[in-house]
């Protein structure tokens, strides 16, 4: 009888945000980026339960500024995967703000990338890099039980799987999604980033620094930066943050997290390092 019948709830699915190099890097192309996306979203939704969908974190049903779909897929989304493979600033980025937020991310690197001890406390899986069958078959196996494992182990015991809980007791970076409209959310998360990362720096023991480029090195930099295909995108957009913020200069410009957070995203080949960022506002200005 349908009056009988009892209504069956589909069950959620859940989102896994995938941070990975998506262009050329590490003498890879951007066809193998591909490649390996395809393998992670094919294993990720091939879960039976809990079921996922997997996508990029830049991607997104709204027409929006892509920085800010970034940051609020990185904070909302269920579970990330995040692939180190070739050390890319954009994707080292966006897995420190997801380990800021104290998210349940799984981090994956090819067998050609070293560790990276700041986050070596979490275990990695590995594949390997020229992606043969068998072994890629293995590793989504191993991959699937830890995308599971991990998203539940977030719901069972949480400061079991807490990277920031591994150091101490902080407290987590989160965005107010009601009282704020997503660009002042974006700018207090970044700039509360920002503090935090400082006064963790500042409590570091000290360390010997390199020393400082000699007149000639510094000249074959500059001559570097000046002849990269997209210096005259990336001095505009310089030039475009001053005439919105005066007071920038290449001293203070990492005091500016919109304009950091814009400049490693955009020009990842350039902005290597805060001195590349100070270089650039300095050259361009």
């Amino acid at each position: 009888m349908a009056e009988d019948a009892v209504a069956f709830k589909e069950p959620k699915t859940l989102v896994c945000g995938l941070i990975m190099p998506i262009s050329q890097i590490d003498n890879l192309p951007a066809a193998h980026w591909d490649e390996v996306r395809e393998i992670i979203i094919k294993t990720v939704e091939g879960i039976g339960s809990p079921r996922f969908s997997a996508r990029l974190v830049s991607e997104g049903d709204d027409a929006g500024v892509i920085h800010k779909r970034i940051i609020q897929n990185v904070y909302t989304d269920d579970i990330a995967i995040c692939d180190v493979s070739g050390r890319n600033p954009n994707v080292m980025f966006e897995l420190g703000m997801r380990l800021a937020f104290d998210k349940p991310t799984v981090i994956i690197k090819d067998d050609q990338t070293a560790r990276i001890f700041d986050t070596d406390v979490i275990e990695y899986l590995t594949y390997r890099r020229d992606l043969r069958y068998a072994s890629m078959e293995q590793f989504r196996t191993k991959l699937a039980q830890k995308t599971v494992a991990t998203y539940e182990l977030s719901l069972s015991d949480h400061d079991k799987q807490s990277f920031l809980k591994s150091f101490g007791t902080f407290k987590v970076v989160k965005l107010d999604e009601s009282s704020e409209t997503p660009d002042k959310a974006m700018l207090s998360m970044m700039a509360q980033m920002q503090r935090q990362i400082s006064r963790l720096s500042n409590s570091l023991p000290s360390r010997r620094r390199p020393a400082t480029s000699s007149p000639s090195e510094l000249d074959d930099e500059i001559e570097q930066l000046i002849n990269s295909p997209r210096f005259p995108e990336a001095r505009l957009f310089v030039r475009q943050s001053k005439a919105e913020n005066p007071d920038l200069n290449s001293d203070n410009c990492m005091e500016y997290p919109e304009l950091v957070g814009q400049a490693v995203s955009r020009f990842p080949e350039i902005v290597t390092s805060p001195n590349a960022l100070r270089r650039l506002v300095d050259v361009s200005l």
